[in-house]
């Protein structure tokens, strides 16, 4: 997920973290993984924030380290009001 940088601050990073956990736990999704690098220590923090754990699982893509996070969702859709 990228918000432009003039939108930073301003709580579009939420709503749209928001908006798709709602529409993955509406499709019956109980988890949700993502990747990010080291390098966007400002989404790690945001995603740690909003629930997000590392895993612990690492890759690699083209030679940079991906670390992937996961939070669960399932009984959570009415708390994501």
């Amino acid at each position: 997920m990228a918000v432009l940088p003039e939108c930073h601050g301003k709580g579009v990073s939420p709503r749209l973290l928001d908006a798709i956990e709602r529409e993955l736990a509406d499709l019956g999704c109980t988890d949700v993984t993502l990747d990010t690098t080291a390098p966007l220590r400002r989404a790690v923090v945001f995603y740690t924030r909003n629930g997000y754990v590392a895993t612990g699982t690492a890759s690699d893509f083209f030679g940079m380290p991906i670390f992937e996070y996961r939070k669960r969702i399932a009984g959570e859709v009415a708390s994501l009001t």
